[in-house]
């Protein structure tokens, strides 16, 4: 289990670094889509949020707080909260931090802009 969490991790810091570097924006902005209130949202979000600062420096990235959306532990209104972000024209790249929403993204077909999903289970189709 931790094994693929670290693999995950890696794959994600590597995703984003990649997106970084061949931006040519002074800032790149990162949204993130939460299932839903939890007290130990912001914890998470902060922790991802300084693993990407170390890897590509705080001056080059912006989490903006009015671009985090959070479902109500609905499919339909996780869907909602993805929608907004990866249709926001500011967002440069979407990171999911649930299940319903990582399940959300993977789901979809092509998407005009980065997405991460960040709790993946399983690798078979549903």
């Amino acid at each position: 289990m931790f094994h693929r969490r670290l693999i995950r991790l890696w794959f994600a810091v590597f995703a984003v670094y990649s997106l970084f570097l061949a931006s040519a924006q002074a800032q790149t902005v990162i949204g993130f889509v939460l299932d839903g209130p939890w007290e130990r949202n912001q914890e998470v979000r902060q922790q991802i949020q300084a693993r990407i600062e170390a890897v590509v420096g705080k001056p080059r990235v912006t989490f903006p707080a009015s671009k985090r959306t959070t479902g109500s532990w609905t499919r339909s209104s996780v869907a909602r909260a993805l929608n907004r972000l990866v249709e926001d024209p500011d967002v440069d790249l979407v990171i999911t931090l649930g299940l319903l929403s990582s399940h959300e993204a993977v789901s979809r077909g092509p998407m005009p802009k980065p997405v991460i999903a960040s709790r993946v289970v399983g690798s078979g189709v549903l």
